[in-house]
Parts: structure tokens; sequence; C-alpha cells
């Protein structure tokens, strides 16, 4: 095992100390639906901001790939210091560990990964990675996850680079709580108009419990292919 992935049963005792609105849930885009890169960097500036200098990065124990949310993640902790907890069923584990050890060898700036099993439930991938085809028992395995997950670390802050229907469930389930969820209005790969199942139910249900983040062009002039601030309203 790699030193940079540390493994438990437990939750890390050091969330505890953190306020729980810099302890931030990532979400957002799955396997080959996040596959421009243009709004990276605006996104990593802004999770810094929410972070602070000693924040939290927490979530659902996505495996690594190039053309998910997890290439942003990635890149967070590659160059910014941060402890961040993953929460992923226990027969998952090998799973996880083999799609992050070598990202997490590649953190060389004091960035760890907590990997936090959780006992109840089974993890719905194949020993390959993939999901299975049973997607409807599948949603309902990684919406338990990801609830377990938030009301582990206590967190009052969820962040989504987009997001599909599990997202909107678990962003449906969080209406009552204390939660606050931020979602960057970004397309979906092959299809600029399509914003994802989560944007679309935060708008047409009008959730005050989100706020909504528009990628704008900075003041370097028109050609600047990337944005670097955010605009926000609410649905």
């Amino acid at each position: 095992m790699d030193r940079s992935i540390v493994v438990s049963t437990e939750v890390p005792a050091f969330l505890a100390e953190f306020p729980k609105d810099r302890i931030v849930h990532l979400k957002g885009y799955g396997v080959k639906k996040l596959c421009s890169e243009d709004y990276d960097e605006a996104i990593i500036s802004d999770l810094r901001n929410m972070l602070g200098k000693d924040g939290v990065i927490a979530w659902d124990g996505d495996l690594f790939h190039a053309t998910s949310f997890t290439r942003v993640l990635d890149k967070l902790l590659a160059a910014t210091p941060l402890r961040a907890v993953a929460f992923c069923f226990a027969n998952g584990r090998d799973v996880f560990e083999r799609s992050w050890a070598e990202r997490a060898r590649c953190y060389d700036n004091g960035s760890v990964i907590h990997l936090v099993l959780v006992a109840e439930g089974s993890d719905p991938r194949l020993e390959c990675g993939e999901a299975h085809q049973d997607t409807a028992i599948d949603d309902q395995g990684w919406l338990a996850l990801g609830r377990r997950a938030l009301q582990s670390t206590g967190s009052s802050k969820v962040v989504a680079i987009g997001g599909g229907g599990v997202a909107g469930m678990e962003a449906a389930a969080a209406i009552a709580e204390n939660t606050q969820w931020v979602i960057y209005k970004v397309h979906r790969a092959g299809d600029p108009s399509d914003f994802g199942a989560l944007y679309e139910r935060a708008i047409s249900e009008e959730w005050t419990h989100v706020e909504i983040r528009l990628p704008v062009k900075s003041a370097d002039g028109p050609d600047d292919p990337e944005p670097k601030l955010w605009a926000t309203r609410q649905p």
C-alpha cells in the first residue's frame, strides 16, 4: 500500500477539529462525461478559496479518470497540500487503491488520501473498476454511500462539477438539512447544451440550498479561452 493512502474503518479523528464549512465534499460527472479541461484551473482556484489553508476535501471513492471530475480532484491534490478523505465500500478497497496509488505517489507536497472503508453495502463496480449494468440498483448503492459519507464528516458544503441522477437524488435528500450545495454549470461531453441532471433538477425545482456558478470570460479579453471568474445565481 502506498504511504499516501491511509486506510481505516473509522472516520479520521482530525475531522472533528475542522469547521464544517471547511470540509468540502466534491462530486461531479463520471467517466467520459467531463472531457474538456477548459474550466479546471478556475474550479481549482475556487476550491482553494473555499478550503483555505487547512481545509479537507472529501469524496465518495470515485476512481481516478482523466475524463471525470476526479481529474480536477487529482490536480488539486497535486498542487495544494491537503488532507483528502475518500469513502468506499469495503469490498471495493482493492479497486480504489489500484486506481489512486499511482496518483498518490505523485503528491510530493504533503497531500494524503485517507480511505474510509464502509462495511454496509457492496461496491457496484466490477474488479476492473467498471460499473455493473443494473444501474437502478447501482444508483441506490452510490446514493447510500454518498449520504453515509456526508453524515460521517458532518460537512455543510458540497461542491459538484456537473452531476447526474445520483447527485440529484443526494441534493434532493439534503433540502431539509443544513447543507449548502454549489454546482458548476459545465456541460457534459459531446453536448454543449446538456448540463446534467443535477443542474436541471436544481433549476426546475428551484432549490434554495443550491448556488449555481457560471463560467464567465476573464478580463484578459474575448480571445482568452480560459474562464477565471464565476458568476453566481440561485435556481
